[in-house]
């Protein structure tokens, strides 16, 4: 009697205290059943969750490192930028240097519409125009007004910028 509750005395067995332990008895049995099973499928849910648990790691493991690579190569990126960008300022500011310093002849660069965008000092001694009075707002005609009646020599002029540049000396 020290804890048991399925126990039987021998001398006071009856229909009912019998059927009540073994009722008591199979009730444990599937109980007990129930728990190795629930255990079971707890066990199985729990390695499949561990199995993932893992697989997750390693697929954040590696999104880690893609992500660290990925820092590496847009800090490299931008390094890069930055001198190709410095290159091109550089290589601007001489081109821009060298166009202004060449007097003796005249450059002048359109967008395809006509724009002025590049008006050196040779142009502006021949033309007589400054630069910034024409850069970015004024159409090349400008220049030419007094040629507006001559409609060979707008042709010509209209022929070069189709061209992208006049192919014999004004004079």
């Amino acid at each position: 009697r020290m804890g048991a509750y399925d126990y039987l005395v021998k001398t006071g067995i009856d229909g009912v205290v019998l059927r009540r332990c073994l009722d008591q008895v199979l009730l444990r049995r599937r109980l007990e059943e129930q728990i190795a099973h629930k255990s079971d499928v707890l066990v199985t849910t729990s390695r499949e969750l561990a199995e993932r648990t893992r697989a997750l790691d390693t697929a954040y493991e590696k999104l880690q490192e893609k992500k660290a690579q990925l820092s590496q190569l847009s800090a490299s990126l931008e390094t890069q930028v930055q001198l190709r960008t410095a290159e091109l300022l550089a290589t601007t500011a001489f081109l821009n240097q060298v166009l202004d310093s060449t007097t003796t002849h005249f450059i002048i660069a359109t967008d395809p519409g006509g724009t002025i965008l590049t008006f050196n000092s040779g142009a502006e001694a021949l033309f007589g125009f400054r630069e910034e009075d024409l850069v970015q707002s004024q159409h090349f005609r400008v220049l030419f007004a007094e040629l507006i009646d001559d409609d060979d020599a707008l042709a010509e002029l209209d022929g070069a910028l189709d061209r992208g540049g006049i192919q014999r000396e004004l004079t």
